[in-house]
């Protein structure tokens, strides 16, 4: 066929997918430099590639197949072939990723990693699964366990995906004949215990043996440590099976680098990035970074196959946290350098397009004039880049070098900070472009960071708000909790609190699901002042003074991997306020996230010390207002700790395991303590972990901690403790339980120190066998 081009004088190229007259696909490309009008189409197997699925040469009688193709040197046009359908897809020359399964006669799914192959004119590429097949045992010793992965690929280089039946067998056996692993393959990676650091695995001989339909893969496995690679001026180590993969990635590593030091200005001193691609990262841990070396699970590697395929998401954090970003707003500009320095600033436009426009359609739709829910994102960064172009990024950060630190001084929020240098670089107030995109930053407050920057000389003192204690504010009309998106049409009530913290959980059940909750407060004070409110919170809140907004938190909930939680309950954050002689209003909109518990604020002078005032009863105007005042008896730092609630780990998060799945923690209604459940954690293989809690306490205070467990056929140590950080690095715990047990009592003394949250955990290591944990307690001791 032909097409007719209705354009003069332009480059054009046209892609077409079809099928031949005897049903075979065919994509098809033709070229025109805006010479011709008319554009032939023609299918000449003679100077194109083909894929085809040869169910007769496949292994283990492999003889149905799904595949999906994309072109990785045009457009990225794609297709997914059937061969029920069709068994052959004709291509023109070129590089083509590759998703290849096959359905097994005898049952089960043999699945590959995507991959790379380059076809080229009259040649074919078999996509059915081929032998002999290669199987590796890839191993790295990580502190007192080894890490091991089985990787098994067929005669064309294919990464199997995992093991097709979703069973069988390696084992490994030492000259003498000891055997020193012998497990099933469920999973291609796991970990052994220490005890096998000191042996040589080059020299032991390991068998696998995995069902493949009719023809199983058996044979000898070699055994290989990481392998490392130098290329595009970065380097990576990893499994050598993925040296490949390792080595097309560094380019884009290299450009990722020179985005973030052209368009964000903050990259100069990270030249060079080594990539060390672990077998495999504790759960919950998504990658670290910093020093100049990423670290990664090889897991990100599998949908990764060269050049245009979109970089791990760890990979763009990490990167952060090697040129200077926290875990703070900053992050999200991360992105903006990766992707402007991979795809260039044509590249950049399309994939941010939409945020450009829905900053005008927010503009044009006069959407300031409607409440909005809060949520910043990374949008407004590509935005910014639309509206004032290119090098926006890298004057603002040139801003923060000279600002930042009196923006800081003068109470403003991160986020405040972030629009306010912005503001400054450019000369005008941008607020309306972070409020556009779910940013809650207002301009009065973007006009007092200019101000302080530009015309105070004098600044207030740098104050460590964590020490200080300001005048506590810990009664609230209240209304809520409301789950879910209806309004809430309850009347309010006096609630008081026995701590400075409130706690949003008290004499409610354990949250299952987001609340909302309003707070509402009438102070008096004898003159008019500027102030601070400091508050510190692990929800979300949205803080208004006299009707003005003054600050927004972010909610904290709890982690799977507490090392990147930031314990927000532990630092105040000051948000400056001016207060007028005689009443003031401080409202509060708060969104418990579930894992969340509450948060604490306090009135300070901008010198740190208590803001002398008065408590005002009256209640909302206008609003229905019950008489009685609800007092909180006393604070429970532990939520369901006798797991009693109607789901048994309200409350409670799966923490790290180490490995993946190999602690099931489940209810018992059986072997129970007291009450109608206990927590049963049964090790499937030898692993640690535990179930989590993080916990909220007063500073200072001393808790005793008790709690009931039981074993049987146990090998190992189970316990209750106290940690920050990693699970396992603890500041305070009981004495493990070893070996069997019927229920026996753990009970110790703990301090917090000056801490005002920290996590519990019920915590298991061992080789096999089941643990029951029941009656965990709090008591605050005189």
């Amino acid at each position: 066929g032909r097409f007719r081009l209705l354009l003069s004088g332009m480059a054009v190229e046209i892609c077409v997918l079809g099928r031949s007259s005897d049903g075979d696909l065919a994509l098809l490309r033709q070229r025109t430099e805006g010479n011709r009008s008319l554009i032939n189409i023609i299918l000449d197997r003679s100077v194109m590639g083909r894929l085809e699925y040869r169910a007769k040469a496949a292994y283990g009688g492999a003889d149905q197949g799904n595949v999906e193709v994309i072109s990785t040197d045009g457009f990225r046009e794609r297709f997914s072939m059937n061969t029920r359908e069709t068994a052959r897809a004709w291509v023109f020359p070129g590089t083509y990723r590759l998703t290849v399964s096959s359905q097994l006669a005898a049952g089960g799914t043999c699945r590959f990693l995507p991959y790379r192959t380059t076809v080229g004119s009259g040649e074919r590429h078999d996509l059915q699964p081929t032998g002999p097949w290669t199987s590796i045992l890839h191993y790295e010793r990580k502190d007192d366990v080894i890490q091991m992965r089985l990787s098994i690929t067929d005669s064309a280089g294919r990464i199997l995906e995992g093991v097709p039946s979703g069973t069988g067998s390696l084992a490994a056996v030492d000259a003498g004949g000891n055997v020193l692993i012998d497990r099933e393959l469920g999973s291609m990676s796991w970990a052994e215990p220490g005890t096998l650091a000191r042996v040589d695995l080059d020299k032991v001989k390991i068998q696998i043996d995995v069902p493949f339909g009719d023809a199983p893969i058996q044979g000898i496995a070699s055994a290989e440590t990481p392998v490392t690679i130098n290329a595009a001026g970065s380097s990576a180590s990893g499994p050598s099976v993925f040296r490949r993969r390792m080595t097309d990635m560094m380019p884009e590593v290299s450009k990722s680098l020179l985005g973030c030091r052209d368009h964000l200005g903050c990259a100069d001193g990270v030249q060079r990035l080594h990539m060390d691609f672990d077998i495999f990262l504790p759960p919950g841990v998504g990658g670290l970074g910093g020093g100049g070396v990423i670290v990664l699970d090889a897991a990100q590697l599998h949908q990764y196959t060269g050049a245009g395929d979109i970089l791990p998401f760890a990979f763009t954090h990490e990167l952060g946290h090697n040129i200077g970003f926290g875990h703070d707003p900053y992050m999200l500009l991360a992105d903006c350098g990766v992707d402007e320095g991979i795809y260039g600033e044509l590249g950049y436009r399309l994939l941010n397009a939409q945020a450009f426009q829905n900053t005008i359609d927010w503009l044009l739709n006069r959407a300031s004039d409607r409440p909005q829910r809060w949520q910043p994102n990374a949008s407004v960064f590509a935005a910014m880049r639309f509206i004032h172009g290119l090098g926006v990024h890298r004057k603002m950060f040139t801003e923060r070098r000279a600002s930042e630190v009196t923006l800081l001084l003068h109470g403003l929020s991160s986020i405040e900070r972030i629009a306010a240098l912005y503001s400054l670089a450019l000369g005008k107030n941008v607020a309306w472009i972070f409020r556009a995109n779910g940013w809650p930053v207002f301009d009065e407050r973007i006009d007092l960071g200019g101000s302080s920057v530009k015309f105070v000389k004098k600044h207030p003192k740098k104050l460590n708000y964590n020490r200080l204690d300001g005048t506590i504010i810990n009664g609230w009309w209240v209304r809520g909790p409301v789950e879910g998106k209806e309004d809430d049409k309850s009347p309010w009530k006096r609630m008081v609190w026995p701590t400075p913290f409130t706690d949003l959980s008290a004499d409610v059940s354990v949250p299952t699901k987001n609340r909302r909750w309003l707070l509402f407060r009438r102070i008096a004070v004898n003159r008019d002042m500027e102030a601070r409110l400091a508050i510190a919170a692990d929800v979300k809140l949205q803080v208004s003074v006299n009707g003005s907004p003054v600050g927004f938190m972010d909610a904290s909930a709890q982690m799977t991997q507490p090392m990147h939680d930031e314990l927000m309950l532990n630092q105040k954050k000051p948000f400056p306020v001016t207060l007028l002689k005689g009443e003031n209003v401080i409202e509060i909109s708060a969104t418990q996230l579930v894992g969340t518990r509450g948060f604490r604020v306090e009135l300070m002078t901008p010198d740190g010390t208590p803001v002398p005032m008065g408590v005002l009863d009256e209640g909302p105007p206008g609003e229905e207002l019950l008489d009685e005042v609800v007092r909180v008896e006393t604070h429970q730092p532990l939520l369901n700790g006798d797991f009693e609630s109607e789901g048994f780990m309200d409350g409670w998060i799966r923490g790290e395991v180490d490995p993946g799945g190999s602690i099931r923690f489940e209810a018992e209604e059986e072997e129970i303590g007291t009450g109608t459940c206990a927590l049963r954690a049964t090790l499937r293989e030898a692993g640690a972990g535990g179930i989590i809690q993080r916990i909220v306490v007063t500073p200072g205070k001393r808790y005793e901690v008790s709690g009931i467990l039981k074993s049987e056929g146990f090998k190992g140590e189970a316990l209750i403790g106290f940690f920050t950080g990693r699970i396992g690095s603890w500041s305070g715990r009981s004495k493990p339980l070893r070996g069997d047990s019927d229920w026996r009592q753990v009970k110790f003394e703990w301090s917090p120190g000056q801490s005002r949250t920290t996590y519990l955990a019920c915590y298991v290591r061992g080789l096999e066998g089941t643990v029951w944990f029941d009656e965990i307690q709090f008591k605050e001791l005189p």
